[in-house]
């Protein structure tokens, strides 16, 4: 189904879907000439949604889905804190032996450990490049309060489908 016509009534567009097949190539092609109100559509899928969103162990399963992908973040966050760590002992390590290098003079063996260092502190630098920025902390609302968003959404997409046309934009299978 597709929009199949429209009409402007006070400045508000209402559209009509129908098949557009048959629109478009006629009762030849097919014979389904049934067209449907956006607002019938609307008010269709509005109770749908109402039925199933309504169900508190839709919102928990909701919320179970959301937490997933949140704790391998902090899963990421938490390696990211301990690559920080290593990274600012390799920095004091290597701080330590340049000092050590300028009081006492040249040594094989502390040049040696001062390489290894500056090896090991450039794969720190390395992997901390590879792991990304670690993402800030975030927390998934309390079921109640997205029981209330659901509510919300519902009582602003029924007062004003036009508004859900603009959110459609915004919740699609891109995103």
């Amino acid at each position: 189904m597709s929009i199949v016509g429209a009409k402007t009534k006070a400045g508000v567009s209402y559209a009509r879907f129908g098949c557009s097949a048959h629109y478009n190539r006629g009762a030849s092609i097919c014979a389904n000439a049934m067209t449907l109100s956006e607002r019938k559509i609307s008010g269709g899928l509005l109770r749908a949604l109402t039925d199933k969103l309504s169900h508190t162990d839709v919102v928990k399963r909701f919320v179970d889905q959301a937490q997933r992908p949140m704790e391998r973040l902090e899963k990421t966050d938490a390696r990211g804190d301990d690559l920080e760590r290593r990274v600012r002992e390799s920095e004091r390590r290597l701080a330590h032996l340049t000092e050590t290098l300028a009081k006492l003079g040249w040594s094989e063996s502390i040049a040696a450990r001062l390489k290894e260092e500056e090896a090991q502190l450039a794969r720190l630098k390395i992997e901390r490049a590879k792991l990304g920025k670690p993402a800030s902390a975030r927390t998934i609302p309390d079921a109640a309060v997205i029981a209330n968003d659901f509510t919300r959404l519902h009582g602003i997409l029924k007062a004003d489908p036009v508004r859900g046309r603009v959110l459609a934009r915004f919740v699609s299978r891109s995103s």
